[in-house]
């Protein structure tokens, strides 16, 4: 090339080679693709749900009940935890 000017100094740039891109086929692409699809569609149907819940205990603070119906879901119930917090917390 000419001289090049750059904030570093003066440079002369020589093309030694070009190289195409391999263009890769879809079957080996599909596995890869197929994982990615399923991917985004678990991350949509999360947040759906999470949106769900979060809206229906916003709408019903006091039961979970309307929401786990709505969602098909069952309600586990953990012991030693309480809403009002524990003295000296």
């Amino acid at each position: 090339s000419d001289l090049v000017e750059s904030e570093f100094g003066y440079h002369i740039i020589r093309l030694t080679d070009i190289k195409a891109p391999k263009a890769r086929s879809f079957e080996d692409m599909k596995a890869q693709l197929e994982a990615d699809l399923k991917k985004q569609q678990a991350q949509r149907k999360f947040a759906e749900v999470a949106d769900a819940i979060t809206n229906g205990v916003y709408e019903q603070p006091d039961s979970l009940k309307p929401v786990a119906e709505r969602l098909k879901l069952d309600i586990q119930t953990a012991n030693n935890i309480t809403r009002t917090p524990a003295a000296g917390a």
